[in-house]
């Protein structure tokens, strides 16, 4: 069991690391605040240097992963704001007493090196100034500590710090230093809750736990939600540490348009070869010459075929609508599945949104 929890450790830390898992996790915890990641601010921070004591003499590694960004409102100018993560495989019951440690260490960190600019720059005149190191006006970055849960059991474990781990006399809850864990189990989720991820390889890794134990729910998501689709190495791996499963990445061949379409789509192509077949043969009969016969048989098949593979563009664009991909994503399929050009692509985009589904 401890080999197990420390692979889903080493699988979580891996995952969360890649940066859109990560604001994709931010952007959920804070959707409700109406605060989204400016995604291109994003910047890797040391977990190591931020608890390091001012005598050097060893680390303290406050959170598996930690990263800096901006945030901003759909009209709003962008704030700053650290996020650090705590990935967990367990039940912890102590977890909002490690997030307000590591938070008071955070905010020891930043108070050394405001302090340390202060005294280089001469504005600590006075011994008070020294001591507290930080003047008027000065203010912390806000560090937000989450906790993704990828266990399989449901989170019963702490959840505030005062009020879940502390013995405090009833009025008094206010005057104490608090901090919550901030846990985001993906097990105890509903299926709203999943829908409201952004489409990428966070809500595959959140559908995947969630529904591990309906294998049959797992591999219909697994078809119809395209956050499965061109995952990340360290999703799959995460996936299988959950869930027991081995998917391996897919290595997909394009160009190949009999092996990238559905059976249907294939069934639609060999109905238009042999109905154009025989319609050139027709053709070429009435006109009493053999000659005539192959060259309208050859020319109806074409003509067939071409519109097989009309019918199969077609179907190909509305399955994809209606799976919710991006229409710039679904013209890039239609370029790389069936060879097309950009034009050509575009122009069986136009003309799909004035066919029947």
């Amino acid at each position: 069991m401890r080999n197990n929890m420390k692979n889903m450790d080493a699988a979580g830390k891996l995952f969360m690391a890649l940066d859109r898992p990560f604001a994709d996790l931010v952007d959920f915890f804070l959707k409700d605040e109406g605060y989204k990641v400016v995604r291109e601010s994003i910047r890797e921070m040391n977990p190591e240097t931020i608890g390091r004591p001012p005598n050097g003499r060893y680390r303290k590694t406050v959170h598996d992963i930690v990263k800096e960004m901006d945030i901003r409102k759909r009209h709003g100018k962008p704030r700053h704001l650290t996020v650090a993560l705590e990935n967990q495989s367990y039940v912890s019951r102590v977890m909002p007493g490690r997030e307000l440690m590591s938070s008071a260490l955070h905010w020891d960190h930043w108070r050394r090196g405001v302090r340390s600019e202060h005294e280089k720059n001469g504005e600590l005149e006075t011994t008070e100034k020294w001591l507290d190191g930080v003047l008027p006006g000065d203010r912390m970055p806000p560090v937000l500590t989450l906790t993704p849960y990828f266990g399989q059991k449901p989170w019963k474990g702490a959840n505030r710090f005062v009020a879940d781990m502390t013995d405090c006399p009833p009025g008094l809850e206010k005057a104490l230093a608090d901090c919550p864990a901030n846990v985001v189990s993906f097990r105890d989720m509903t299926a709203k809750q999943l829908s409201s991820f952004e489409v990428g390889p966070m809500r595959a890794v959140a559908k995947s736990i969630r529904y591990s134990r309906n294998r049959r729910l797992l591999r219909y998501e697994m078809r119809t939600d395209p956050s499965f689709h061109d995952m990340p190495a360290e999703a799959y791996e995460i996936i299988n540490q959950a869930t027991g499963m081995k998917l391996k990445p897919k290595q997909k061949e394009h160009n190949n348009m009999a092996r990238d379409i559905s059976s249907y789509d294939q069934y639609l192509l060999d109905m238009g070869e042999r109905r154009g077949e025989k319609k050139g043969e027709k053709r070429g009969r009435k006109e009493g010459k053999l000659e005539g016969k192959l060259e309208g048989k050859l020319e109806g098949k074409l003509e067939g075929l071409a519109e097989g593979i009309t019918a199969a563009i077609m179907r190909f664009i509305q399955s994809r609508r209606r799976r919710h991909f991006s229409e710039t994503q679904i013209q890039e399929d239609l370029q790389l599945d069936f060879g097309l050009d950009e034009a050509k692509a575009s122009q069986y985009m136009a003309s799909s949104l004035t066919a029947k589904a």
